[in-house]
Order: structure tokens, then C-alpha cells, then sequence
């Protein structure tokens, strides 16, 4: 089979990772016949590569030589065979869910801060606040995704190394995403004495929030993401 590899004792940056073969599960070891997929890096056993009808991540092409792999603090390594590109329902319902945890917490806070003898009004600019903050930072609060994408197996991964993303970088995605908004709509809510004004602020944020995540939705593609170079992806079906 064309490129197919041999692990000698050549390749110790190869063991070094303690690679398993996605579809058995297998620890590789000298002097097995492995083909790596050209698109992702994901190494296989020759026989897992020929169950798979010598296809991965919708292509055939394989590397002639065994592959360096980047080592980075900002990625941990995920097992990308068994994840698929998210599809725009999961990332809805992802966004709904979490839409709904905000509203949790947010009354939660409302429902608790009375005991500490806040005003009022404060304690309904807190639980606004509280709402909001989760929305904003919602990827980054769970390392590699908000609570409605992991209740969906979504999480992101870096396309240079398909690998998971780490919170910095979702943390920087959200605040790139909110900064605009968030400075603006921030000052109005903290000066402001009236709650309907308060509540106004945050429909119109949650509003606007809806028609770039519809946008995302339609399109696929977000430009933050595509700076960078992260992408959602979503745990495949096992059938």
C-alpha cells in the first residue's frame, strides 16, 4: 500500500507520544505498518487505514514520512477520528441551552442577594450582570466550550493541529467577539437608576448577539474563528 511506514526505533519522537490506534485502540509498537492521514496527522494501523476504506477526513492522500508534531502549551491532543464538523441545529440548540443557564444564574442571584441587604436595584443589575458575563465568556468557562455545547459534545479545536483549544484563545474569541458591545452597553447599565433601562440594555445586547449567531449559523463561518484558526466541532455518532 502506498506509503505505508514502518516504526523502527528511528522514530523516537513518534514513541515518545504514546500514540494509539484510533480504531482498535492499540498502543503502537516496532515494526508495525502505519499510514498517517495527510490532513490531520492521526496515525493508523495499515489494517485500520484499509477499514476505513483507506479514507480519512474525506480524503485519501497520506504522508511518506513519519510527521513532527507541534508541541504547544495552548493545545491538548483529542482523538480527532471520532469527531465531525458541528452542524448548525446542535449549535442552536447549544445556544439556547445556554441562553437558558443565564437565566439560572442570573436568577439565582436575584433570588439570594436579598439576604445580604442589597437595594433593590442592585441586586437586579447583579443578576443581569451575572447573566451576561456567562453569555460573553460561555466558551472559555469549561476549557473548550460553554455547558449547552458540551451537554452536546461540541468543543473546539485548532485547524492547524486538530487539536483542543485552549481557554486562553476562547477567552480572547469571546472578548474580541463582545468588546464593542460590551463597553458601550456596560457604562449605560452601570450608570443607570431605572431597571426597565437596565432590562432594555440587555434585550438589545441579547438581540444583536441572536442575528450574528443566525449569521454564523447560515454562513458556517465566523471571522473571529477564522483569525484564530479554531473551528466547533461535535463528538461523531456511534451507531
Amino acid at each position: 500500500m502506498k506509503n505505508t511506514l514502518i516504526l523502527t526505533k528511528n522514530q523516537t519522537h513518534f514513541l515518545q507520544e504514546n500514540r494509539q490506534d484510533p480504531i482498535t485502540g492499540d498502543d503502537f509498537s516496532l515494526g508495525d505498518e502505519i499510514i498517517f492521514c495527510a490532513e490531520c496527522k492521526s496515525a493508523f494501523l495499515k489494517e485500520s487505514w484499509e477499514y476505513m476504506g483507506s479514507e480519512h477526513c474525506n480524503q485519501r492522500k497520506t504522508f511518506n514520512d513519519f510527521p513532527k508534531t507541534a508541541v504547544t502549551l495552548l493545545f491538548q491532543k483529542v482523538d480527532n477520528s471520532v469527531y465531525i464538523k458541528s452542524n448548525s441545529d446542535d449549535r442552536s440548540f447549544a445556544f439556547l441551552l445556554d441562553l437558558f443557564i443565564a437565566g439560572v444564574l442570573g436568577g439565582l442571584v436575584y433570588l439570594f442577594l436579598p439576604y445580604f441587604k442589597f437595594e433593590q436595584q442592585t441586586i437586579f443589575n447583579y443578576s443581569l450582570a451575572i447573566g451576561l458575563l456567562y453569555i460573553i465568556f460561555r466558551d472559555c468557562i469549561l476549557g473548550d466550550g460553554s455547558c449547552g455545547k458540551k451537554l452536546l459534545g461540541l468543543y473546539f479545536i485548532t485547524t492547524n493541529s486538530n487539536e483542543k483549544a485552549h481557554f486562553l484563545l476562547l477567552f480572547v474569541r469571546n472578548l474580541i467577539y463582545w468588546i464593542p458591545m460590551f463597553l458601550v452597553s456596560g457604562f449605560l447599565f452601570w450608570i443607570s437608576t431605572d431597571s426597565i433601562f437596565s432590562l432594555f440594555i440587555v434585550v438589545v445586547l441579547l438581540i444583536l448577539h441572536i442575528i450574528q449567531a443566525l449569521a454564523l449559523l447560515t454562513t458556517q463561518f465566523s471571522l473571529f474563528d477564522k483569525l484564530l484558526r479554531i473551528k466547533l466541532m461535535q463528538k461523531r455518532d456511534e451507531k
